[in-house]
């Protein structure tokens, strides 16, 4: 098998008509490897065929033998000279390839060929090199999106180590996009596995350099909230992704925001109306995908959603980086050269043209991340940068390009109305509980799962995900009890005992109601207590009481009073204020009344009688 360990994405040609690159192979002992050049691209449509293995359609225009038994040279590095000059190399002389070009013409991209031939069996390998010979003035912009989803933490060891390679190049402009699902599943679990997790994406967003964005995931439907009457779920679950990235890294996000999928125009306006207007999509999402044509590079307004701009992803390209079926060293020689071709596309254009490649952590890898960074950081024709200078007014229909773009069509189910009424009730109750929860935990792990659930699809799949989330909900809202034992107290003013049941495992502020006109509480008869024990005791002082035994109704809501957690009665009895007491008072005062009477006559018969 014939191992490519590196080769030079790009090489100058000189003033007289020579270039080299270099390359490393490793093949087995006695194998022949032979290298073919072909005419320079023309079309983007021949790099798809080559990475098919299927050929450019052209036939090669020189060839030269790397490797041969019958030749003592180097087995593994090898340095190959491009010449517009007429070679003759004998049998085993140094690897040289005829330029099919004069040397003004000479700027392109060329098709590699690297075929073994070994026990009567060839295999071949395609790769390509960039050839220049004139000065390149503006070169591209490659934007670095750096996709950090539930794969990169379901993928641990395989993503730990690319993200270990992205933050260590730490003067590389990196955009990380990300959302509040993976961000959720670590941001306050102990394991030591989210604690890795947690340091290596705070390491990721070190530098200066590094910037995170806030990704809509794949299928939110929020054009159908914002129609629906909870465009705030938009707004919320914004935020909540990026309080996440502060809480994590302590980094703010940046402006844009990463749209995953294929959103509407109704998905972008309420985008636009929740603040974000600078979005990045794929090309796919695009009507046509800019990479199929030469109109790419610039950021357009969406047509159909005014105040948006978008840039796009070139998805064929990022394709090809996150292909782990073709070596890394390979890949990345193919990454570049495929950018050296797209500078060839418009290669005097007058303002800076963006490339935004999407790299996937669990399938890019660190052996290609750290060979596509080392091969950048000489590449004549790209430079990395951050997302958000792309997005600058000045750059929209920059080089002639359009100024404005359509989105691909998409269609979303609607909503049926008892779905909408589940959803509104879950939305209702989630936010309710969660003013009073005490964790951030928690609070985040329940607004992730209402989030979960405002996704495209059929009112099937929605309802089977909203009754999967209410019932969650269920059992934290069913973990609170009031004790209705009866309650005797010693008199009137006596602090009256309410006993509250806890089973959550964290803090939760409720609200207690008390009801009953026969009993006048001192600091009125609603007030919030906070639970954070299996037991809490609440006395509550009583002003007076109309009555010795009561039946006093309680109830324990949310700090809002939108959910009620528990309701029950109490019997309260009042001791020294039974019936018999209040006739035994009466007549104790009837019997000193008559006594006053009497008395004050007597004195008043005798001042008479003096």
């Amino acid at each position: 098998m014939l191992t490519f360990v590196h080769q030079d994405a790009s090489t100058t040609l000189s003033a007289s008509g020579v270039a080299t690159f270099g390359v490393a192979l490793r093949a087995p002992v006695g194998a022949v490897v032979t290298l073919s050049l072909y005419p320079h691209l023309l079309d983007r449509g021949q790099i798809t065929q080559l990475l098919r293995g299927g050929g450019v359609g052209d036939s090669a225009v020189s060839q030269t033998t790397l490797l041969s038994p019958q030749c003592p040279r180097n087995q593994t590095s090898h340095t190959v000279t491009l010449t517009t000059s007429a070679i003759s190399t004998p049998p085993c002389g140094p690897a040289q390839l005829r330029l099919p070009c004069q040397l003004a013409a000479c700027d392109g991209v060329y098709p590699l060929r690297y075929t073994m031939l070994i026990g009567g069996r060839a295999s071949s390998t395609w790769s390509m090199v960039a050839l220049r010979s004139s000065t390149i003035h503006t070169p591209l912009r490659l934007a670095l999106l750096v996709d950090v989803t539930d794969e990169t933490w379901a993928n641990a060891p395989a993503a730990y180590r690319t993200l270990d390679a992205l933050a260590t190049a730490a003067s590389v402009p990196l955009t990380v996009a990300t959302s509040y699902h993976p961000l959720a599943q670590v941001a306050v679990a102990t394991s030591s596995r989210a604690s890795h997790w947690r340091h290596l994406f705070s390491a990721l967003l070190s530098s200066p350099q590094h910037q995170a964005i806030v990704t809509v995931p794949a299928g939110a439907d929020f054009g159908s909230l914002a129609a629906l009457g909870l465009r705030s779920e938009v707004t919320t679950q914004l935020q909540l992704s990026s309080a996440l990235i502060r809480q994590i890294s302590g980094r703010y996000s940046a402006g844009a925001v990463f749209v995953d999928g294929t959103p509407t125009n109704a998905d972008l306006t309420a985008l636009r109306h929740a603040g974000a207007s600078h979005l990045v999509v794929h090309g796919t999402a695009l009507a046509p995908d800019p990479s199929s044509t030469l109109l790419w590079g610039a950021p357009e307004n969406i047509t159909a959603a005014p105040g948006v701009s978008e840039l796009s992803i070139d998805d064929p390209l990022s394709l090809l980086a996150n292909d782990e079926s073709i070596p890394p060293a390979l890949r990345a020689t193919l990454v570049l050269t495929t950018l050296s071709f797209l500078h060839f596309d418009a290669p005097n254009a007058a303002s800076p043209r963006t490339v935004v490649l999407q790299l996937r952590p669990s399938h890019c890898g660190a052996a290609f991340t750290h060979q596509l960074l080392a091969g950048l950081a000489g590449d004549p024709f790209a430079t990395t940068q951050s997302i958000d200078p792309s997005f600058s007014p000045n750059l929209i229909g920059s080089n002639a390009l359009p100024s404005s773009w359509n989105l691909a069509p998409s269609t979303t189910s609607p909503w049926s109305s008892a779905t909408v009424s589940a959803l509104r009730t879950l939305v209702t109750q989630e936010h309710a509980y969660a003013q009073g929860v005490g964790s951030n935990g928690v609070a985040t792990a329940l607004a992730s799962m209402v989030y979960d659930v405002e996704r495209t699809g059929s009112n099937q799949q929605r309802q089977v995900a909203i009754d999967a989330a209410q019932l969650a909900l269920n059992r934290e809202l069913s973990n609170f009890r009031i004790d209705n034992s009866s309650i005797t107290l010693t008199g009137q003013g006596t602090a009256l005992p309410i006993t509250v049941v806890s089973r959550a495992t964290y803090p939760v502020t409720v609200v207690i109601h008390l009801h009953n006109p026969s009993l006048v509480f001192a600091k009125g008869n609603t007030f919030a207590i906070t639970l954070s024990a299996p037991t809490t005791v609440v006395r509550v002082p009583l002003r007076h009481a109309y009555g010795s035994d009561v039946t006093l109704q309680l109830s324990l809501t949310t700090p809002n009073g939108a959910v009620t957690l528990d309701h029950t009665v109490v019997q309260v009895r009042i001791a020294g204020t039974s019936v018999v007491g209040y006739l035994l008072s009466f007549g104790a005062l009837l019997v000193l009344a008559m006594w006053w009477w009497r008395s004050y006559r007597r004195t008043s018969q005798g001042r008479r009688a003096q």
